[in-house]
């Protein structure tokens, strides 16, 4: 997997990188180069989240689905919304979606996989019917947030943050809860609508004067992502009319991880130099565990091939299988645990596609 996406230790760090380098070992938390899943094309302008224009940044649209559309082996419906996953004496039997023509169509498949995502994978379950078991009063339930701050430091020449690679570097020096439960990616930087529209301080959010001299100011600016690993006490279910409702309550631990968080990545900016420092809100970066996988029907939704406990030949196929909150991004671990749940599904150990 990581060869079909490219993935390679990249240490050309940028100019915004470099800065805030020594502050980091200063505190004693070096920083360490990462795994890129970029190739050749990557020219480091920063875009990733928005899309790559020079289709450098590797993903699943341009490797997996590409090499299937190309090869005649994937038919994709766009624009069809899934209503449910047809659940028949035990069995899922296929889906129910409507279309763009506003068509309520259903498709037949001798196995079914859910891949919507950690919130909307399980809407989709409790929207399929699946029977009242230990497992199914799961579904929903265990989902992490991996909250998040941008923490932003404000310099007194150039650094041009936005020209970066994605998670160009990160420090993992209190990744383990004990250590603090966190981890730093450094650097990056919002474009500049997010930007202005997510700075704060000590007061509240920044308006008036004070944010037009933020912005004036973008491109001396370094920003830090700093991602808080949470206990998994998150929950999304469905309300009376059908609608998706998402509920968090922090621990008084996992409250401490993220005023931790906070604090230490403000003292690497101002070790480094920055004259201010600003930061956003809490934001969720990575939504894992809704559905989570084991070994035990009472612990879990889905079993180790990533088959539900209660229905066979339905499996879910995303970052909701994983148990708890991984402490960095969960892309590659997401796309191996696809990669490995199709390998199940190919070999057809269970005669499910004879």
């Amino acid at each position: 997997m990581e060869q079909r996406l490219g993935v390679r230790e990249r240490s050309d760090w940028s100019k915004s990188v470099r800065k805030v380098e020594p502050a980091f070992r200063t505190l004693g938390a070096p920083l360490e180069a990462v795994r890129s899943y970029t190739d050749s094309n990557c020219v480091n302008l920063g875009s990733c989240l928005q899309g790559c224009p020079t289709n450098g940044g590797k993903s699943t649209q341009n490797t997996y689905i590409a090499d299937a559309l190309a090869a005649g082996l994937l038919e994709l419906r766009a624009d069809s919304h899934v209503e449910r996953v047809v659940i028949e004496d035990g069995e899922a039997t296929g889906v129910e979606y409507v279309g763009p023509d506003g068509a309520l169509t259903r498709v037949d498949a001798g196995a079914v996989v859910v891949a919507g995502g950690t919130l909307n994978t399980p809407q989709l379950l409790l929207r399929s019917g699946l029977p009242d078991s230990p497992s199914s009063r799961l579904v929903g339930r265990n989902l992490g947030f991996h909250p998040a701050r941008l923490v932003y430091g404000l310099f007194d020449e150039p650094q041009d943050n936005h020209m970066v690679y994605p998670i160009t570097a990160h420090a993992m020096g209190h990744q383990h809860d004990e250590d603090g439960g966190f981890v730093i990616e450094a650097t990056t930087i919002q474009d500049p609508i997010g930007f202005a529209t997510t700075l704060e301080d000590e007061n509240g959010p920044l308006y008036g004067p004070a944010l037009v001299e933020a912005l004036r100011a973008f491109r001396r600016w370094i920003g830090l992502l700093v991602m808080v690993s949470d206990d998994n006490n998150g929950s999304v279910q469905l309300d009376e009319n059908g609608q998706d409702v998402y509920e968090a309550s922090f621990t008084a631990a996992e409250n401490a991880r993220m005023a931790g968080a906070l604090d230490f990545t403000r003292d690497v900016l101002v070790e480094a130099g920055a004259s201010s420092v600003r930061w956003t809100g809490l934001i969720t970066t990575h939504q894992q565990g809704s559905c989570r996988m084991g070994s035990d029907p009472e612990r879990s939704v889905v079993d180790a091939d990533g088959q539900s406990w209660d229905v066979k030949r339905l499996y879910v196929g995303d970052g909701s299988v994983v148990p708890r909150t991984l402490s960095v991004n969960p892309s590659l671990t997401i796309m191996a645990l696809a990669s490995r749940l199709a390998e199940h599904l190919h070999a057809d150990t269970r005669g499910y596609l004879s």
